[in-house]
């Protein structure tokens, strides 16, 4: 494969991972943030177009408001999680790399008290 073969796979890869990781997030966080028309939607005894007007009525000029909020949620919620995914790696490799370096001195120990014996 060329450079520009790999190039192409890595970055097709990486951004069909943050779509899927976005669109997941954003509806999660819409369904958490409409519960209460959710609910009313699914869980009223009314008839289906009482509901809808229903929602209309008390909903319409918000709408926006909701799916905005959503999207800014989502996408704030994203960032935190990477910045905190990224720093736990840090934090991980640092604790990895002193364990080599006790490992390291560890066996030095070893082989200069096998070798003093």
């Amino acid at each position: 494969m060329e450079k520009t073969e790999i190039l192409e796979n890595i970055t097709k890869s990486v951004n069909e991972r943050l779509k899927i990781s976005i669109i997941i997030t954003y509806i999660s966080v819409l369904i958490i943030y409409n519960w209460d028309i959710l609910f009313y939607l699914f869980f009223e005894n009314s008839s289906a177009s009482t509901r809808i007007l229903e929602i209309k009525e008390n909903y319409s000029d918000v709408y926006y408001q909701r799916i905005l909020i959503c999207l800014a949620i989502s996408i704030l919620l994203i960032v935190i999680f990477t910045a905190l995914n990224t720093l736990l790696n840090l934090g991980l490799k640092w604790f990895y790399r002193k364990d080599k370096e006790t490992k390291s001195e560890i066996e030095n120990f070893e082989k200069i008290t096998q070798l003093s014996e």
